[in-house]
């Protein structure tokens, strides 16, 4: 298996090449990017409220460094 990924534009791409029997077969990922004002500005929109955000999987606050942008919230 061969991962190719880079930034273009504000999305993240990849390119998945897997490789088997001699034969090979590729997959690709496209995901959009949003800065946090922007996923909170959708988040508020679709009514949701937000309790907390998170900057990875182990609950460690989220700054711009951070690997993740994990939110937690309920609907109003």
């Amino acid at each position: 298996m061969d991962e190719l990924r880079w930034i273009d534009n504000g999305r993240v791409y990849k390119k998945i090449s897997l490789h088997q029997d001699n034969k090979q077969r590729i997959f690709y990922e496209s995901v959009r990017l949003f800065s946090f004002d922007e996923l909170s500005l959708l988040l508020h929109k679709a009514g949701i409220k937000i309790i907390s955000t998170y900057g990875n999987y182990l609950g460690e606050a989220y700054s711009a460094d951070t690997p993740r942008m994990i939110f937690i919230g309920v609907k109003d």
